[in-house]
C-alpha cells in the first residue's frame, strides 16, 4: 500500500450505469489505490453491499429500476449502512433535487459529465 495515500485500502461501493463514467470514476479511485466494486444498478447495489462492505458509497441519481435517491433511502434505514457516507453521481444539480439528496442522508454531490476528473485518471 501507497502510505502517501491516507486512504489507500478503503472500499467504495460505485453504483453506475454508464460504461464511461464507471471507467472514469474507477481509474480515478484505483490510482488513489482505493478498492473499487461495482453496482450496475440499485438492486444490485442493495444486495451486493453487505458482502462487499464499503467505506463510501458513489450513487448515480438517475439509476435504471431502483433510482439513486431509493437506493439512498433504502440504505439510511439500514443500521449496518446508516453511517456509511453516500456521495450522489448525478447531472441534476438543481437545488430542489440537491436539497432531496441531502434530506435522505447523502454527504456530497459529484456533477456529471466527469470531465474534470479525467485528467486524473
Amino acid at each position: 500500500m501507497h502510505e502517501d495515500y491516507e486512504y489507500a485500502g478503503m472500499k467504495i461501493l460505485i453504483v453506475e450505469d454508464t460504461p464511461e463514467n464507471i471507467t472514469v470514476l474507477r481509474k480515478v479511485l484505483e490510482r488513489l489505490e482505493l478498492s473499487v466494486s461495482i453496482a450496475l444498478d440499485g438492486e444490485t447495489a442493495l444486495t451486493s453491499a453487505p458482502e462487499i462492505d464499503p467505506d463510501l458509497i458513489l450513487l448515480n441519481v438517475g439509476l435504471p429500476g431502483i433510482e439513486g435517491f431509493e437506493v439512498c433511502s433504502r440504505f439510511k434505514k439500514d443500521a449496518t449502512f446508516k453511517k456509511i457516507p453516500s456521495t450522489f453521481l448525478t447531472a441534476m444539480t438543481d437545488t430542489e433535487s440537491m436539497v432531496k439528496g441531502f434530506a435522505l442522508g447523502g454527504i456530497d454531490y459529484i456533477a456529471k459529465p466527469y470531465n474534470h476528473l479525467e485528467k486524473y485518471g
